[in-house]
């Protein structure tokens, strides 16, 4: 009997990427806005993807389909334990299978089952050692246990296994600022354009770091595009803004603090933005 192929049968679920809750810069509130007191990167934010996890072929087992799916909807729902146990019962009927480890170790990663988890998503790489999102999970886990050396292996293993894989660039060019290293990350990230990788949050990162390096007019047109690709990213719309302010473009950042007032007048964001609006002439 054998297993869908992951890359190819139809119906797969999709990676899930978990929204990122922190700015890209973290601005602080200040009187000036000047890049060199951007704060990029800190802490970084562990959220680990929910990778495609594979439908089992209809024949002979349909048993085994059906936990396949429930430990998938047991994964969307955040019930964790169930879908840790649906998966623990997959991974024993087919010990071959790469993506089912990987499903396995997001289940015990959100039971904060660290060690666990990192042995799942190895398993899945010695069982596939392409498998970029497992390889980026471990990366996560790695850095949740405290190993930003092992995280920043397994980062590289995923864009080597994918190099469009926006998500795993960020967090190499995240782990660099955290060093302090600003080219370094700047490097990071315009590789990934380079290799076809695009995402909104690449471009709020390398919008950041441009700005650390003092490339403003860089980082606007970096950021502009984090705008476009995410309309409704409130984060990037006020870092544009704020770096906007920095190049001498009040009206243009004014127009984008209206905007995150518009499109979420009771969040943070919008709060932050009409002090901002409250401050211009």
């Amino acid at each position: 009997m054998e297993l869908t192929d992951v890359r190819s049968a139809a119906g797969i679920l999709a990676m899930l990427l978990l929204p990122l809750v922190l700015t890209v810069l973290s601005f602080y509130e200040l009187a000036t806005v000047e890049p060199s007191a951007m704060v990029i990167g800190t802490p970084l934010v562990v959220t680990p993807t929910a990778t495609a996890t594979v439908t089992p072929a209809a024949t002979p087992t349909p048993d085994v389909n059906r936990m396949v799916r429930e430990g998938v909807a047991a994964l969307e729902a955040g019930r964790y334990a169930e879908a840790e146990a649906l998966f623990r019962r997959a991974t024993a009927l087919y010990p071959e299978e790469a993506t089912l480890f990987n499903s396995l170790g997001l289940a015990l990663y959100h039971q904060n089952k660290v060690d666990e988890a990192i042995a799942a998503y190895r398993q899945a790489l010695t069982l596939d050692p392409t498998l970029a999102e497992a390889a980026y999970n471990l990366g996560v886990a790695h850095l949740a246990a405290g190993h930003a050396d092992l995280a920043e292996d397994a980062w590289r293993l995923a864009v080597a296994g994918d190099a469009t894989f926006a998500d795993a660039y960020v967090k190499l060019a995240e782990l660099a600022l955290d060093r302090g290293d600003v080219e370094g990350a700047i490097t990071i990230l315009e590789e990934a354009l380079d290799s076809g990788a695009t995402s909104a949050l690449l471009y709020h990162r390398l919008g950041g770091a441009y700005a650390l390096a003092g490339r403003a007019e860089e980082g606007v047109a970096a950021l502009e595009q984090a705008v476009t690709l995410a309309p409704e990213s409130s984060s990037a719309r006020y870092d544009l803004g704020l770096l906007y302010l920095h190049v001498g473009e009040v009206e243009r950042a004014k127009a984008q603090f209206e905007a995150i007032v518009a499109q979420a007048p009771a969040s943070e964001w919008a709060q932050k933005a009409r002090e901002r609006l409250d401050a211009l002439p």
